[in-house]
C-alpha cells in the first residue's frame, strides 16, 4: 500500500512536470515501455528490488538499458535511485498513466457480456457510457458465458451488474427472506 501512495505521488508530480514542458504524451509512452520491460523481466524487476545491489549500478544499469530516455525521466531514475525506490517504476508508471488519462478526460471502462458484442452495439454502449460519465470512454469488451445474458460494465472502481446471473442471484436471496 505504501508503495501505491508513493508511486501515485510520484505521477502527479511528474504529470504536473511534464504538462508544464508539454511532453505529457510523449513521457507516458516513455513510462510504459519502461514499465513493460520491467514487468516482462523478472531478472530486471529483481535487480531494481536488490537491497544486495548499490544504487549507483542500479541507476547505471537503467540507462544502458534505456539510453535515449528524456531528461525527465534521467532526473526520475536518478532520484528514484538516490531514495532506493527505483522497484517503484512499473508502479509510478501505471499511477502516471491513471492521473494523465483524468487529465486529458478519459476513462478505461471494460465490458463482459455473455456473447460477442458487434461493433454497432459497442459503439452505442461507448455512447451511452460517455454520456453517463461525461468523459472519453476507451471501451474493452470481453466474453463470459456464465453471465448466461445481458452485461457488465467496469468503470474505475464503478461495477454496472446488468447480467442475468446477477438477476438469478438477487431473486434468489429475495425468495430466501
Amino acid at each position: 500500500m505504501v508503495s501505491r501512495t508513493a508511486a501515485r505521488r510520484y505521477a502527479k508530480g511528474l504529470l504536473q512536470l511534464s504538462v508544464e514542458s508539454g511532453t505529457a504524451e510523449t513521457f507516458l509512452t516513455e513510462l510504459q515501455g519502461i514499465r513493460s520491460t520491467v514487468e516482462g523481466s523478472a531478472e530486471f524487476a529483481r535487480l531494481l528490488a536488490s537491497p544486495v545491489v548499490k544504487n549507483d549500478k542500479k541507476i547505471a544499469v537503467v540507462h544502458a538499458v534505456f539510453p535515449s530516455a528524456s531528461p525527465l525521466m534521467g532526473n526520475l531514475v536518478g532520484l528514484l535511485g538516490s531514495r532506493s525506490k527505483l522497484d517503484l517504476l512499473p508502479d509510478i508508471a501505471a499511477a502516471y498513466e491513471a492521473q494523465y488519462n483524468h487529465h486529458i478526460g478519459l476513462v478505461e471502462a471494460n465490458a463482459v457480456s455473455a456473447f460477442a458484442l458487434d461493433s454497432a452495439t459497442v459503439d452505442a454502449l461507448r455512447v451511452a457510457l460517455e454520456k453517463q460519465t461525461g468523459r472519453t470512454v476507451r471501451l474493452t469488451t470481453a466474453v463470459d458465458p456464465t453471465l448466461m445474458g445481458g452485461l457488465t460494465v467496469r468503470i474505475g472502481d464503478t461495477i454496472i451488474d446488468g447480467s442475468v446471473s446477477h438477476a438469478l442471484e438477487r431473486m434468489e436471496i429475495l425468495f430466501q427472506s
